[in-house]
């Protein structure tokens, strides 16, 4: 099956792309590989758009080929070419499209290397899953977040659910479902997250259940798949029904159960669904449920489902208490910022007078809300970090820890990294979670790590928020920012869309720091020296 936003054809080779993509989708991968070689080797003036286009489809087709036939050389092959001919590609590819494309290729060569014998999820492993995730989210920055296909939200998913980031793959598969309902890959994979899910609370609803079900029903009802990929689906719908059918969730019931539901959504107060809707709420329910069970905020170390041990737990409960105070902090402050100003919630910003530079700052109560939320995301951030390092005793209790960070010792002269060994031997897939979420602010090749910088000039200098509008004066005109090096500008509108995004990262730190807890916790459980047991009682 074609990769769903790949590259444009030139008019005069439809004839040739339909023979490939019949042979694709018919698992004809070898006989597909040499059609392309053949049209190769007759050669194409790159210099033209047409030629330009024709190469940029042959590369993006041999990545699909490779990726569904678990054929390396494929892969590597059309990566090749829009790595060495990027440039030339660029000047009639959109740039968003060729990171796409090579972060489908990455994705495809982690899979290959993901199925070898004795392989493990480790993050020493993964620097190839990580590398197509940077490209995803590359692609992603480059095009308003308002108007990212549903491909490229549905790629980047599978890229974090891969990572163990179980919590924003969801919200990424719903952002794309609701860009275009009926997108297959979306249900399918959004299916699998909630299996993810299952695994990593320990409880299964039968909401859950259904909509597992539902996601691959919706699936194999697509005209465009092929139907090996339609078989798969049908075969797991199939299963789950199965397993509906003794709980006597019929479809009159799952009608009932959808009504009540959506009752129970719209019941929420206007606070709770702008929290559901943003995807900012710290309840395992909520990450796909919006009924009464997502009301509060109830997510706990413990599960309700069998006790865990430890003496660890009662520790870890008390930082999860703080970071989900932090959090909810946090989140009201960033609802205040945003929401609509009728809506009454007094500043007294009109006892405040500022002088008038005609810059078009975003001064006031409501930015400094919005500078404070985004500025305690990296507290909630950091104290996580700590509380890993606690758990699996990381670090000394003189360290500053940092979350982007504290994965390797920061020591002068010492060749073995021990605590970067010491990770990699731990067998605990939200850890990997939580690291992977610490790569996309590395100072290094991280693709949000400009936030730190922000957060910086948030601590230690000062980050200016602007409204530009054409009344207003060039801030750089009469030096209003060149006096400080610590000054740092951003369009307002941009950092209100960002600090979203950070609350997100923060909101799912948390849910992937209770799932690395718990996890330990259920190994203590199995050894034979277990800790107090603690359970929480069911609620849903």
């Amino acid at each position: 099956m074609a990769t769903e936003g790949g590259c444009r054809l030139p008019s005069g080779e439809h004839d040739f792309a339909g023979r490939v993509t019949e042979l694709l989708d018919s698992r004809r991968y070898e006989e597909a590989i040499s059609l392309i070689h053949e049209r190769l080797a007759q050669g194409m003036d790159t210099a033209t758009v047409d030629g330009v286009l024709l190469k940029s489809w042959i590369a993006g087709t041999l990545i699909d080929i490779g990726s569904e036939g678990n054929i390396g050389h494929a892969v590597k092959e059309g990566m090749d070419i829009f790595v060495n001919e990027r440039e030339r590609l660029n000047a009639v590819i959109d740039e968003h499209e060729i990171e796409y494309c090579l972060g489908n290729a990455r994705s495809a060569l982690f899979a290959l290397q993901a199925s070898e014998p004795g392989f493990r999820m480790r993050p020493g492993t993964i620097d190839v899953l990580t590398k197509a995730k940077n490209h995803f989210w590359r692609a992603y920055k480059r095009m308003p977040a308002t108007s990212a296909p549903p491909h490229l939200l549905v790629n980047l998913a599978n890229a974090l659910r891969s990572s163990g980031r179980v919590a924003e793959a969801l919200q990424y598969y719903d952002s794309a479902i609701l860009e275009r309902p009926d997108h297959p890959e979306a249900h399918a994979n959004r299916a699998e997250a909630l299996w993810h899910l299952n695994r990593l609370s320990g409880s299964l609803t039968a909401n859950m259940l259904w909509q597992m079900m539902k996601g691959y029903d919706m699936a194999t009802r697509s005209t465009r798949i092929p139907e090996h990929f339609r078989a798969q689906w049908r075969a797991k719908r199939d299963y789950l029904r199965e397993r509906l059918v003794p709980i006597g969730q019929d479809e009159d019931r799952t009608n009932r159960d959808l009504a009540e539901t959506q009752a129970e959504a719209n019941a929420h107060s206007q606070y709770r669904k702008f929290c559901l809707t943003n995807h900012l709420t710290l309840s395992e329910h909520s990450l796909y449920c919006p009924c009464i069970g997502a009301q509060r905020d109830d997510l706990a170390i413990p599960k309700s489902t069998a006790p865990i041990g430890g003496e660890f737990v009662p520790r870890m409960i008390l930082l999860l208490n703080r970071l989900k105070s932090e959090f909810a902090l946090a989140r009201l402050l960033y609802y205040r910022a945003v929401q609509d100003p009728t809506e009454e919630w007094v500043t007294f910003d009109e006892e405040l007078e500022f002088a008038e530079l005609e810059e078009g700052e975003a001064i006031g109560v409501r930015p400094e809300m919005l500078r404070t939320a985004f500025r305690m995301c990296f507290g909630i951030l950091d104290k996580i970090a700590s509380g890993v390092c606690e758990l699996f005793q990381l670090a000394g209790a003189k360290e500053p820890i940092y979350f982007h960070s504290f994965w390797r010792e920061k020591q002068k002269g010492k060749d073995d990294d021990e605590r970067w060994a010491k990770i990699n031997s731990l067998d605990n897939l939200s850890l990997l979670a939580l690291y992977s979420q610490a790569t996309d602010l590395s100072q290094q090749d991280g693709e949000w790590r400009h936030f730190k910088r922000w957060r910086n000039a948030l601590e230690h200098g000062m980050l200016v928020l602007f409204k530009y509008r054409e009344e207003f004066t060039d801030p750089m005109e009469y030096g209003l920012l060149d006096w400080n090096r610590a000054v740092v500008s951003v369009p307002y509108d941009d950092f209100v869309q960002k600090t979203l995004q950070m609350l997100q990262l923060a909101r799912s730190a948390i849910f992937n720091f209770v799932f690395c807890v718990r996890q330990e916790g259920e190994k203590e459980m199995r050894s034979d020296r277990p800790g107090l047991p603690l359970t929480i009682p069911p609620k849903y």
